[in-house]
């Protein structure tokens, strides 16, 4: 499993393969059926057929990990915000925007609470779920969650006031003004979709036992 999800990272489909098949035979014969590791081979497996545009192949797969993962893993557990997400991401590739956006939010809902509002997979996220409003001109919904997904790096970068010296009144940071628009006889284009973006699947541990 591992060498095969290396083969895949650097692109290497046809190497990859053939290494995830036999991963998961001998995972099936000796691991049982609601496995953690089975379900991380089985999502490793979907990944590779949702980036050959095998998606009849990958769906079962993606379906089957999540299976597993809702009844060993806890309602929160990140990995399984991982698997929602990717198989959103295979619906939305196909257009099935409606399958996919309830995924979205459930995965979305899971990171902000497992991993807190600033972490960057919870910014993943909500850009996910913007990219799908996008795709179905709900403009106005996108905006808002790519604003909120934009608040914590802001934060992170913004530099720290330092303390008044001398007795002297702490410098405020200038103000920005917008500019105005301009009114244009042209009609305004919408903001472009950001690309959904695909989970990395966990590797199994070498040596884990069912």
């Amino acid at each position: 499993n591992n060498l095969a999800s290396l083969y895949y990272a650097q692109g290497r489909y046809a190497d990859a393969e053939p290494l995830f098949k036999r991963a998961l035979e001998i995972e099936e014969r000796t691991l049982r059926p609601d496995h953690p590791s089975l379900a991380t081979t089985l999502s490793n497996q979907a990944s590779l057929y949702n980036a050959q545009g095998r998606y009849a192949d990958a769906e079962p797969l993606y379906k089957r990990a999540l299976e597993i993962e809702e009844r060993t893993l806890r309602p929160d557990h990140p990995s399984l915000a991982t698997t929602l997400n990717n198989l959103a991401g295979l619906y939305e590739t196909q257009g099935r925007y409606a399958e996919a956006e309830p995924l979205l939010k459930r995965s979305l809902a899971i990171r902000e609470k497992a991993l807190g509002p600033d972490h960057p997979e919870v910014a993943q996220s909500l850009n996910n779920l913007a990219a799908l409003y996008r795709a179905t001109e709900q403009d106005t919904e996108a905006e808002v969650l790519e604003q909120r997904a934009e608040e914590p790096q802001e934060a992170a970068v913004k530099p720290p006031v330092q303390p008044p010296q001398d007795g002297a009144k702490p410098r405020q940071a200038a103000r920005k003004d917008r500019v105005p628009k301009t009114s244009t006889t042209a009609e305004p284009q919408r903001p472009t979709a950001k690309k959904h973006r695909e989970d990395s699947q966990p590797v199994a541990k070498p040596g884990q036992r069912a």
